[in-house]
């Protein structure tokens, strides 16, 4: 059982008004947000809840965020959401085999996020089976509680497949300096456009990914010894229709237009993430290429379409502390500290275009050759992690929209992002 302390009352009556915060807000006057945010700092020091019984157990964690943002020019963009309201268990039975349940209340089409078992097989090889993140993307498969920026990545929102039903086999080999994933899923996953989703005509998908390290995790490397390099790749089928991969610039304006598709998806990703201290490096570049078979107005081939995305970010924690999956702030808020204090940088791009093809652009579904569109994006922000379980993070993004290499709307202004997130 964990030693920290179990709420007290008025922890449970605020966690019972949490879902009834309005959304929809127009305007939020930020002193009294930040305000609010410091008193509720005390009472967030709400404790893990561990049950065990014989050969089950079970550890409740829960996960909320309320976010503001604001696009500058846009006042219609601006709003207060609770982006989050999620409650998961996860646990053990009979010491071995594994299972996570997480529930999302905001969600109505698809409130179950994660619901799978966990099972060894041998001492290096384990079997996931049930609903679960497709292993592409670092930047899609890290938790939302460890995300170092409001957003995802472009492309981890609209290249990488995200969760799906599914059997993997994964584990770690060579002194655990190489772990592999590698499964089978029912379809494409839940980020590809929702006409795609609930077509009974999409194929399966395969999947895997490669994650090496360079040095073991039992030797001294100095700084290179949490450096990390992967790559990753699916494929599956995908139905005729409108279904080409999803795509929103930063501002979240429709970038991607809707393609006519048909034949096989496929996608390949790299990546690298390195961390030493207070400071963390990272990218990822991804393709997604998507066929369209017998789509020309006489049943002939088109060319195909692809889409590319790629991100470099960087986290520097001015406070000292070591940068790790969940940041401990050396001297929590809750101890009378000033908590961590993290700055945060990253640079990304989404684009889509015909692959190889010749002649004038065209908007046309159906076209030969497909306007090429893209949108560039640089984000600056800070994160300050009042305690373990409380995280606050304002960020400002600017992004450049550009069609067929021609900058449109130059005058875009910030888009501004405040998060209050609260972990445990």
């Amino acid at each position: 059982m964990t030693d920290r302390p179990a709420p007290g009352p008025r922890t449970a009556a605020a966690c019972r008004r949490a879902p009834e915060i309005s959304c929809g807000l127009r305007k939020i006057h930020r002193g009294r947000l930040l305000g609010a945010i410091i008193a509720l700092a005390p009472v967030t020091a709400a404790a893990q809840v561990e049950v065990e019984a014989g050969q089950v157990r079970a550890e409740i964690h829960v996960i909320a965020s309320l976010d503001w943002r604001d696009v500058q020019g846009h006042p219609e963009s601006s709003r207060v959401d609770l982006r989050r309201a999620r409650i998961g268990i996860t646990g053990a039975l009979f010491a071995r085999v594994e299972y996570e349940v997480e529930h999302d209340f905001r969600e109505a089409d698809r409130p179950w996020r994660d619901a799978f078992v966990n099972a060894p097989f041998g001492r290096a090889i384990e079997a996931r089976v049930g609903r679960f993140k497709i292993p592409f993307s670092l930047d899609q498969l890290t938790p939302a509680a460890e995300l170092d920026f409001v957003a995802r990545s472009l492309g981890a929102q609209y290249l990488a497949p995200g969760r799906d039903i599914g059997a993997m086999a994964h584990g770690r080999l060579f002194a655990r300096r190489v772990r592999f994933q590698t499964g089978v899923f029912r379809a494409g996953g839940d980020n590809v456009r929702p006409a795609e989703r609930r077509d009974p005509r999409h194929g399966a998908v395969v999947a895997g990914r490669l994650l090496y390290r360079p040095w073991s995790e039992r030797v001294e490397a100095g700084p290179l010894r949490a450096l990390a390099i992967g790559a990753a790749l699916t494929a599956g089928g995908v139905p005729e229709g409108y279904y080409s991969v999803r795509g929103h610039t930063a501002a979240d304006a429709p970038l991607f237009p809707e393609v006519a598709v048909q034949g096989l998806r496929r996608r390949y990703g790299a990546e690298i993430d390195w961390r030493a201290g207070p400071l963390a490096l990272g990218g990822e570049i991804m393709r997604v290429v998507d066929e369209r078979r017998g789509q020309s107005t006489d049943d002939e081939r088109l060319p195909d379409i692809v889409a590319r995305g790629w991100y470099v970010r960087g986290t520097w924690l001015a406070t000292g502390e070591r940068k790790t999956d969940r940041v401990r702030p050396a001297r929590s808020v809750l101890r009378g500290g000033i908590g961590a204090i993290e700055l945060a940088a990253r640079l990304e791009d989404l684009a889509l275009s015909s692959r190889g093809a010749g002649g004038v652009p065209t908007r046309s579904a159906r076209g030969d050759t497909l306007v090429a569109v893209g949108d560039r994006a640089a984000t600056l922000g800070v994160n300050w992690y009042l305690s373990r379980f409380l995280k606050v993070q304002a960020h400002t993004t600017r992004d450049w929209r550009r069609e067929d290499g021609a900058a449109v709307d130059a005058r875009r202004a910030w888009n501004q992002r405040l998060r209050v997130q609260f972990a445990l």
